[in-house]
């Protein structure tokens, strides 16, 4: 966890992107850390659930999603998961 809040660190010294106090410096490197988060468990699952969805459930014809649903269900979870 230390080494995604000194990346944040570092990208914010890289983008001056600082706030006007310790406090708002802190939060901004908080929303920093979660959006790297977010970003390696969507790199991370996504695979996974392609895999699930295109390769176990077509064997046991579950499937009934196409990519076109896969991607579109994938960026609402993602716009979801980003504001809620």
């Amino acid at each position: 966890m230390s080494y995604f809040w000194n990346t944040a660190d570092h990208l914010m010294v890289s983008l001056k992107i600082c706030g006007s106090t310790p406090l708002r410096t802190d939060i901004i490197q908080a929303n920093i850390v979660m959006i790297l988060g977010m970003a390696i468990d969507l790199l991370t699952d996504t695979p996974i659930s392609y895999y699930r969805n295109f390769v176990i459930e077509e064997k046991w014809k579950y499937n009934k999603m196409t990519m076109d649903t896969f991607v579109k269900d994938l960026i609402k979870s993602t716009l979801l998961g980003v504001f809620f």
